[in-house]
């Protein structure tokens, strides 16, 4: 009987390692890259990116929580097809967007045969996860 008031115990240790810090919200896509010519899935080796980055601006204030002078934390790799920031995107009103980012670390748009969706606004908060879904990148190159 002793064994069963070690149970509660053991569960907190157990659980202890996948506590994460909370200072904001997240925000989570996913992205596929289809060739303009036909439509068809093509894989970011073909495509020459290397990975897709989150561009956030606030509305009120313009910050830019995800901007590359604050590092790579909403750098994803292409390959992983989907990426998800910490909770560290102070709350409030966001223009999101994703780009995509070549072999050679060049953020690429339109002019260099590279689409991806128009920005989409949406509300941030404190613990809570902005999901923009799946993203189409045509690519024209």
């Amino acid at each position: 009987m002793r064994w069963l008031r070690l149970v509660p115990l053991l569960l907190l240790a157990l659980a202890a390692p996948a506590c994460i810090e909370v200072s904001g919200g997240a925000v989570e896509a996913r992205w596929d890259l289809r060739a303009e010519k036909d439509g068809n899935r093509i894989d970011c080796a073909t495509a020459k990116l290397s990975a897709m980055r989150f561009v956030l601006r606030a509305l009120v204030g313009g910050d830019e929580p995800c901007s590359p002078a604050q590092g790579d934390r909403c750098l994803f790799a292409c390959d992983r097809e989907v990426g998800t920031t910490g909770f560290f995107i102070p709350e409030g009103d966001y223009s999101v967007m994703l780009r995509a980012v070549s072999e050679t670390g060049q953020e690429l748009g339109p002019a260099d045969g590279v689409v991806t969706p128009s920005p989409v606004v949406r509300q941030v908060r404190v613990g809570q996860l902005v999901d923009l879904g799946v993203n189409l990148v045509i690519v024209r190159r």
